[in-house]
């Protein structure tokens, strides 16, 4: 590939090898990048063979060169549906604004493969002119059509968009996951509440839509911090708003989360513990060391590994007390790996006395893994 004539090489064999060797040429050409090598992968778009003819065009959407832009909206209409998604994604790779209204009109493709190539395509280009056919999308009977057109007006993020993707958060289909994510990239304050709604009740991960809260910033820190403080709110809302929370990483959710630390609910006890440790801040230490007592194996989990991700030497003893005498092996899996991060003499005689007496193999490997922590960082 460094050899000053492989251009003239590979050119050569893409018009005159055989089939295999005309793919490989194409492949090549495209991994090159030289726009030199735009004009001899426009012929081949021509080529008889549908593989040479797709791998032609993926090779041309690397190189993005807007003299192949032309070229491509013309392969929109090949016969072959997997060279018309080939063309779509290669279009959308060189953001030409000139293949904004033809990939508009592949959005009604009969192959739904296409379609959606044609709807992320015109994510990757950005232009308003494409947000209007995008909405519609968004009623699409496929469900893989709805998420890709959402997440494609999430790329464009424009405003127009954030009411209907507001009105798929409550559609019970795919978009329904892709909507928060959308939504956060607009970055739109309408979102937030419809979306702290969403926590607990969606058939969509909750750590999925608390990323895209924490995603949004600042606007969100109250909001969530309401959640969490009302007692006769949904537990499993005031969990994720803690998850959420700790994705912020905003020391103002500090002492919420502490006194979550005590609530009727383990998951919310858990949630807290874990936000805690995304957040690092000293203040939470001994709150954290007295949830290495709690009576449910993950929220210990979850208070040890707090502690080591702080890497307050305080911890030490208590971590140390239950790497050698919890019941669960978790626990000590966790307390193993806060102590490796911790760090410290004390730390490091502990873990060699449990490898010494830890029967669980998975507890040991995991042991090992945080010695040599600490005896790297010596």
């Amino acid at each position: 590939m460094d050899n000053p004539r492989a251009l003239e090489l590979l050119a050569e064999s893409l018009s005159g090898g055989d089939e295999d060797t005309r793919l490989l040429a194409a492949l090549s050409l495209g991994w090159k990048r030289d726009p030199a090598a735009v004009d001899s992968l426009i012929k081949s778009l021509e080529d008889e063979s549908i593989a040479v003819r797709t791998l032609s065009a993926i090779s041309l959407g690397w190189i993005r060169d807007p003299a192949a832009v032309d070229p491509l909206i013309n392969g929109l209409q090949d016969e072959d549906d997997d060279m018309r998604i080939a063309c779509a994604m290669a279009l959308g790779w060189i953001k030409d604004p000139r293949a904004v209204d033809p990939l508009i009109k592949s959005l009604g493709d009969e192959n739904n493969a296409i379609c959606i190539s044609s709807a992320m395509a015109l994510g990757w280009i950005r232009d308003p002119r494409a947000v209007d056919p995008l909405i519609n999308g968004l009623q699409d009977e496929d469900d893989d059509m709805r998420s890709a057109c959402a997440m494609a007006l999430g790329w464009i993020k424009d405003p127009k968009a954030v009411d209907p993707l507001i009105q798929g958060l409550t559609d019970e289909s795919s978009p329904l996951c892709i909507a928060p994510i959308s939504l956060a990239f607009i970055n739109d304050t309408r979102a937030i509440e419809p979306m702290i709604e969403l926590l607990g009740s969606s058939t969509c991960n909750d750590d999925m839509i608390a990323g895209a809260l924490a995603f949004m910033g600042e606007p969100t820190l109250y909001p969530l911090i309401d959640v969490l403080s009302d007692i006769d709110e949904n537990p499993e809302k005031r969990a994720a708003a803690a998850s959420a929370l700790g994705a912020l990483g905003d020391i103002r959710a500090v002492d919420v989360l502490i006194q979550s630390l005590t609530d009727d609910e383990s998951d919310i006890r858990a949630s807290s513990a874990k936000a805690l440790g995304d957040i690092r801040d000293n203040r939470s230490t001994d709150a954290l060391i007295s949830a290495l007592d709690d009576e449910y194996w993950f929220v210990r989990s979850n208070a040890a590994i707090a502690l080591g991700m702080i890497g307050s030497s305080k911890a030490s003893d208590a971590l140390i007390d239950h790497l050698m005498y919890d019941s669960d092996p978790f626990v000590r899996v966790s307390s193993a790996e806060a102590l490796g991060r911790i760090g410290g003499p004390k730390a490091a005689d502990a873990l060699i006395q449990s490898l010494q007496d830890e029967e669980s193999y998975y507890v040991k490997s995991k042991l090992s893994v945080a010695l040599k922590n600490i005896v790297k960082n010596m």
